[in-house]
């Protein structure tokens, strides 16, 4: 089965990818390219609320957000039992989010060491 492009609509911005969803792992995919997709006061990503339900009809198992900005270069992995239990509803003109703090995910670094 082929990956699945998930969207979502933004209030201030309209209709925008918000990441890849693989059916046969049920892993959606995330990519956070900017710091200003970090939520500082939460200490964590978030993940459009209307995208969510959309991963809980599609049977999504785990939400991974690989964060690739400045120095930073790691993912960042939990369940959807995860999400529901410590995700906090917030809304700040994009469309209410469910935002988890990165504590309550998994986190792989990634080698960013160049080999020659």
């Amino acid at each position: 089965m082929p990956v699945q492009i998930v969207t979502t609509n933004d209030p201030s911005k309209g209709i925008i990818k918000a990441g890849k969803f693989k059916p046969e792992t049920g892993v959606f995919l995330k990519t956070i390219t900017k710091a200003n997709q970090r939520f500082h006061q939460y200490k964590g990503y978030a993940i459009q609320a209307d995208v969510m339900e959309e991963l809980k009809k599609r049977d999504a198992k785990i939400i991974r957000m690989h964060v690739k900005y400045g120095k930073f270069d790691y993912t960042l992995s939990a369940s959807m039992a995860i999400w529901d239990a410590f995700g906090k509803k917030v809304s700040f003109g994009h469309g209410e989010q469910i935002v988890l703090a990165e504590d309550k995910m998994e986190k792989k670094e990634h080698d960013t060491k160049q080999t020659d």
